[in-house]
């Protein structure tokens, strides 16, 4: 029952800021542009408690914490697909009365403002409590590797990998990873001797965090505990920056394979597993967890700029289409456009609502 329970919360806080964070980046954009929000939503459905702010705007919290949106003046629906009669002094404070730039904008605000998050994320994480990783002394051999045969034993301090001087166990993972099978010259201090060996890292196939399966290389040997590392803000900001690109990359990846077909859609996860993983990090202390929020963010963010209608890559698309044709689709075309990306997004939920079916199933 904690355990639910624990994981329950963790969703609703995640959801809450990356969701809200992203809603945030709309509505500031709209401000900006002189569009006028009447609602600021998390979550949809029926209404838990809501307030008005002084500019007409109402704040609200819904029971469905699967979502949220930023509804405009004139807008007849949350997604801002349709639109209803307004005064036409006010025609210019409506989304659809702002022209195909500010739309544009207003859209992709909401995924920045993810990308955002994940880099004030990631760069406060290094600077406040700094960076995890492994030390590079040798704190076990397993038998039978290409480590044991190479003669390494514990207590050895890794200086290089074929040539490469590393500072982290992580290090010596990356390089060896892409070594399957070849003969590689490691560099070790032994007694505060310097010794090289030479280990050939054995072909391992391995599912990655993302579930991709892949070969690499491994050599066998047990890194010690990992310890944070301080680094200067201005490393920090790099840190930020260099990871928040690699995860853009990881999932843009896993995106076009999943598009593609090369990846299964039952590896997509629904709330049920999204909640379990925050109920995970959460657990593990609230580094894990906000490294979580970070991960979160850019995916949310990346996943809303695919070209899909009612998502904000399909809005954005819509206005690049509108521009280049000086003037807007027709209403039918519209209309077609919004059903089907009503229908995309819809088989998309089923999927992983059913995959998160199957998976709590497995586990009774």
């Amino acid at each position: 029952m904690f355990e639910t329970l624990l994981a329950t919360a963790a969703y609703v806080l995640l959801i809450s800021t990356v969701v809200g964070i992203h809603e945030l980046g709309h509505y500031l954009a709209a401000r900006a542009l002189g569009i006028q929000p009447v609602e600021f939503s998390i979550g949809f459905g029926r209404l838990l408690f809501s307030w008005t702010d002084a500019r007409s705007c109402r704040w609200s919290f819904r029971a469905i914490p699967m979502g949220g949106y930023v509804k405009f003046l004139g807008d007849g629906d949350a997604a801002s697909s349709t639109s209803v009669d307004v005064a036409p002094d006010q025609r210019r404070r409506t989304l659809a009365g702002a022209g195909p730039g500010a739309r544009a904008a207003v859209a992709f605000a909401g995924p920045f403002a993810n990308l955002v998050l994940t880099f004030v994320v990631l760069t406060g994480l290094y600077s406040g409590i700094g960076r995890l990783y492994t030390p590079t002394v040798v704190e076990g051999v397993l038998p039978g590797s290409a480590a044991e045969a190479a003669g390494f034993r514990q207590g050895d301090r890794i200086v290089a990998i074929g040539g490469v001087a590393i500072a982290r166990f992580e290090d010596m993972q990356a390089l060896v990873v892409a070594r399957a099978g070849m003969p590689t010259s490691v560099e070790i201090l032994r007694g505060g001797a310097p010794i090289i060996l030479t280990a050939t890292p054995a072909a391992t196939q391995v599912e990655d965090n993302f579930g991709r399966r892949r070969e690499i290389g491994r050599i066998g040997l047990k890194g010690g505990t990992p310890v944070f590392e301080r680094v200067p803000v201005t490393s920090a900001f790099s840190h930020g920056l260099g990871d928040m690109i690699f995860l853009a990359r990881q999932i843009g990846q896993i995106l076009r394979e999943t598009v593609v077909g090369e990846r299964p859609v039952d590896q997509l996860a629904g709330p049920a597993r999204i909640a379990e993983a925050a109920g995970d990090a959460m657990r593990s202390g609230w580094p894990n967890l906000l490294f979580f929020v970070a991960f979160f963010s850019i995916n949310l963010g990346l996943m809303n700029l695919l070209p899909i209608p009612i998502m904000d890559g399909g809005l954005i698309a819509l206005c690049g289409v509108e521009a280049l044709r000086g003037r807007p689709l027709g209403e039918r075309a519209q209309r077609v456009l919004t059903a089907t990306g009503l229908a995309m997004v819809g088989c998309l939920m089923l999927v992983v609502v059913v995959n998160d079916v199957r998976y709590l199933f497995s586990r009774i």
